[in-house]
């Protein structure tokens, strides 16, 4: 069962919930729906996030012939996740110090934003995850690395076999 746990985000001081297929969200101009709809949303894309960044470091790293196991994923992603946070809550320094979020996405299987102190006790976000989350997300970075050389592959062989096709039908 997934579940969202806010704490000290906007007006909302705490709330908890388990995640359905619809959930729905009443109460009072400013009580902190728009909030709660925004960190729901920033953990149900993370998946997709951690897609597209591999997806464009693997071009990136097919395009200057570098071994696909040189990916920082865990600093690359944590810095990617911290940029979506930046975009959908602002900046760090705006939050209440006791602010914290957590999404389980099943029984150990977690990721947790807080805030820490940084350099001149300024505020900086924290990423943090389960080491389940950890282990799946390098298997799922191993296989889909495996899948997109797979299909750049499978995609040279194909526009190979058409140019030379192309080539035989303009003998």
């Amino acid at each position: 069962m997934q579940k969202i746990c806010i704490r000290n985000n906007g007006p909302v001081k705490y709330f908890e919930m388990e995640i359905e297929k619809f959930n729905l969200l009443i109460g009072e101009q400013a009580t902190g729906k728009s909030t709660i709809a925004k960190s729901v949303y920033y953990f149900k894309t993370i998946k997709t996030k951690i897609a597209d960044y591999l997806t464009q470091i693997y071009d990136t790293n097919s395009y200057h012939n570098m071994d696909q196991e040189n990916i920082w994923f865990d600093k690359a992603i944590k810095s990617e996740l911290k940029n979506i946070f930046i975009q959908l809550f602002g900046y760090s320094w705006d939050l209440n110090s006791e602010f914290y979020m957590k999404y389980d996405y099943a029984e150990d299987l977690w990721i947790q934003v807080q805030l820490k102190k940084g350099d001149r006790n300024r505020q900086y976000i924290s990423v943090t995850y389960s080491k389940n989350y950890w282990v799946l997300s390098k298997n799922c970075k191993k296989k889909y690395v495996v899948c997109i050389m797979t299909k750049k592959r499978l995609f040279r062989q194909v526009w190979y076999l058409r140019m030379r096709k192309e080539k035989e039908t303009m003998k």
